[in-house]
């Protein structure tokens, strides 16, 4: 049962690595700020990470709870996907994910919150939120057109319908002329692993790469702020080629949505994570688009496609591990920054595009705003659910990124 206090209570419940961790910690922050006690589980290594995120809201709604994470296969396994060698789930981490069940049921019988919101890859919270009498919500790291695409894309097993892995197929049904190869599809769509298997069942139970870079940037001949997570060259200053001046090289974590929101900043490499892109559009800048895996591919598409703000370097294969993907020479790479950064009716159009995706973003999340409003949407119906009312979350108790629910 839920809690009898007069406060609504919310678990949060993300996926242990920042691209997800982040995009939960900041919906908590929002509906936090309406007065709601918001408690976010993770591992104790994570919650490292978590707390000095926290330590800049100052918020006494928020709170921070550990339960233990231990590997069927090692005691010292690494709690964050960012520490594996590719950052996907693996069988074994997913079966880590799965063991922090019974942690997370001793929490919900001692805080007995009113909803649980958890990320995709905790299918399991489905059946715990039903025995205990409350909500579950899925949270997506991921914008609702990718989730479109990769719904219809697999329902329809368009990539049945070509001959190789290169030709392209178009995806029915949407307002713009999305075309899409075998090629370019994540793995959990064209083979996926056994354990995802139930996810679709558990959501109806809802309520609701280094050298080619940098040359490619120095023969493009503007300075640039590049980013690295591994050490491909050395970090500070380096030469750019052509026209006297410098880029700069970051190891590891880098202020990214405030390098973007800097006036200097004219575009935008990014590999299409959902967050970058999001921040991106925020900062109303164009993009450079170089899709890896995941739903990267999907999200090149609305910023290329439909949006019409980014420009693409070639990249074509979707994969985790990076031997199997396609090397883009740094030629495309040029090319791609040119397009953007340069002259022409095309690229004055794109900057123009970014510009009113920037004040449609910012519009949204102002009060009285689409996502402000939704998100409103949801804590009501919540609330209702809590006093013994029937109303449903908006949207079918999907959750995305992006806020839309």
């Amino acid at each position: 049962m839920a809690s009898s206090t007069a406060d609504l209570h919310i678990f949060f419940l993300p996926l242990l690595t920042p691209g997800h961790m982040i995009p939960m910690l900041d919906l908590s922050v929002l509906i936090s700020a309406r007065g709601i006690r918001s408690t976010i589980i993770t591992t104790p290594s994570n919650a490292d990470l978590l707390r000095l995120s926290l330590s800049d809201y100052n918020n006494p709604n928020i709170h921070l709870h550990t339960i233990p994470f231990i590997s069927e296969t090692s005691l010292h396994h690494p709690e964050n996907l960012t520490s594996l060698p590719t950052p996907e789930v693996t069988p074994d981490f997913f079966a880590s994910l799965c063991g922090l069940e019974s942690h997370v049921e001793n929490l919900l019988l001692t805080h007995r919150p009113d909803c649980i919101i958890s990320d995709i890859f905790y299918p399991w919270t489905t059946a715990l939120a039903k025995r205990h009498g409350i909500p579950r919500i899925v949270f997506h790291g991921t914008s609702y057109f990718a989730f479109t695409l990769m719904s219809v894309i697999s329902l329809l097993r368009l990539y049945d319908s070509v001959s190789t892995s290169d030709d392209l197929f178009l995806v029915p049904g949407l307002p713009h002329p999305i075309k899409m190869t075998r090629s370019q599809l994540p793995q959990i769509i064209t083979s996926p692993p056994e354990f995802t298997t139930g996810f679709a069942a558990s959501w109806k139970e809802n309520y609701g790469m280094f050298q080619e870079i940098r040359a490619g940037l120095e023969a493009a001949g503007r300075p640039f702020v590049w980013v690295v997570r591994e050490d491909p060259v050395a970090e500070g200053n380096v030469p750019v080629s052509g026209e006297g001046s410098v880029g700069f090289v970051i190891k590891g974590w880098a202020p990214q949505l405030a390098i973007l929101k800097h006036q200097a900043v004219g575009a935008f490499l990014t590999h299409c994570g959902w967050n970058s892109c999001l921040e991106g559009i925020a900062a109303g800048v164009p993009m450079i688009t170089w899709p890896l895996f995941s739903d990267q591919q999907f999200n090149e598409r609305l910023l290329v496609d439909v949006l019409g703000v980014g420009v693409g370097v070639g990249s074509v294969v979707n994969s985790m591990k990076e031997e199997e993907r396609t090397v883009v020479v740094a030629e495309k790479v040029a090319a791609a920054v040119e397009a953007v950064l340069g002259g022409g009716q095309e690229a004055e159009e794109r900057r123009r595009k970014a510009k009113e995706m920037k004040a449609a973003a910012a519009k949204a999340v102002e009060e009285g705003g689409s996502s402000e409003v939704e998100l409103g949407r949801m804590v009501d119906a919540l609330w209702a659910l809590k006093m013994g009312g029937t109303k449903e979350v908006a949207g079918n108790g999907v959750i995305s990124a992006d806020c839309e629910i």
